[in-house]
C-alpha cells in the first residue's frame, strides 16, 4: 500500500458519497486499517472509509515542493522536486536525506504536507 498520513491526494472514485467529492483534493490524516484512510478536505470536512483505490497521487505545481516517494526502493523517503517533465510524466527529485538526485514517475511520488524541519 502507498497511502500514508500527511499526503495530499485526489479522490477519483465517482461512487464515494454519490460522487460529491469526486476530483476533490484531500489530506490523509490517518491510515485506519490496511488500505483504508481518514481524510480531510480543504474546507475541513472529514471523509471516512476512503480506500487506496479511490485515491490518486498528486504532483504539486509549487516551486521546489516536497513529496514522499510512495513506490520502489525509496518508498517512504522525502524528496524535493527539481523539475517536471509533463510529456513523460516524470519528475527529477533530490532526496532530502541523501541529497541523491534521481528521476521518478509521477505515480511514484505524492505531495507531502508534513513537517520537514528535522531532516532539512
Amino acid at each position: 500500500q502507498w497511502i500514508a498520513p500527511n499526503l495530499r491526494v485526489r479522490v477519483v472514485d465517482r461512487g464515494y458519497r454519490k460522487g460529491q467529492f469526486y476530483n476533490t483534493k484531500v489530506v490523509i490524516l490517518d491510515v485506519v486499517s490496511r488500505g483504508v484512510c481518514l481524510c480531510q478536505t480543504e474546507e475541513g470536512k472529514l471523509l471516512e472509509g476512503l480506500k487506496q483505490g479511490m485515491l490518486e497521487t498528486l504532483v504539486p505545481k509549487t516551486p521546489r515542493p516536497v513529496v514522499m516517494v510512495v513506490a520502489g526502493k525509496r518508498k517512504g523517503q522525502l524528496a524535493a522536486i527539481l523539475e517536471r517533465d509533463r510529456s513523460k510524466y516524470k519528475v527529477t527529485v533530490e532526496m532530502l536525506l541523501s541529497k541523491e538526485v534521481t528521476v521518478l514517475n509521477y505515480d511514484d511520488v505524492c505531495e507531502y504536507i508534513g513537517g520537514t524541519e528535522e531532516i532539512m
